[in-house]
């Protein structure tokens, strides 16, 4: 496996430790366990929570628009380094950020920076979105099951 698979990898993993860390400090800050409970009357809810934004938010976000941006600007930063933010992840991530800004309010922007970024990650060590849907997808699951939508 090359150095660069197995660095993708160990991001696709992160991701999953990522939300055991997320319910751990969760429920030592707060008392709450994840619960899904509130699934099987609102599964409408959950779908496009959980499926479809992850999917389509991906699709504008590390898909057309980062492809736009990283067509234009190849650079990184820093650029001599094994971790490095493209120029494309930087200016998505900041797009990113505001749109859930202007969505849901300034605080679910904060929350969204670090995740961004990693999955701008994700997204330029495999050079696809699908497991950036997959990951958002796995994170949204993760924080709905701590706090419900309804």
């Amino acid at each position: 496996m090359t150095a660069s698979l197995r660095y993708a990898h160990n991001l696709i993993l992160g991701a999953i430790v990522g939300v055991l860390f997320l319910w751990i400090i969760i429920y030592l800050s707060l008392g709450r366990m994840p619960n899904l409970s509130w699934l099987k009357n609102e599964w409408e809810i959950f779908f496009v929570l959980c499926v479809i934004s992850p999917i389509l938010e991906e699709y504008v976000f590390r898909g057309i628009i980062y492809e736009a941006i990283g067509r234009r600007y190849c650079g990184s930063w820093p650029s001599n380094k094994f971790v490095s933010i493209s120029i494309a992840n930087s200016i998505t991530t900041l797009l990113f950020v505001f749109a859930h800004i202007i969505a849901r309010g300034p605080v679910a922007g904060a929350l969204v920076i670090m995740p961004s970024i990693y999955l701008g990650l994700v997204r330029d060590r495999y050079g696809s979105i699908r497991i950036c849907m997959a990951i958002h997808a796995l994170w949204n699951i993760s924080w709905f099951s701590l706090f419900a939508p309804v």
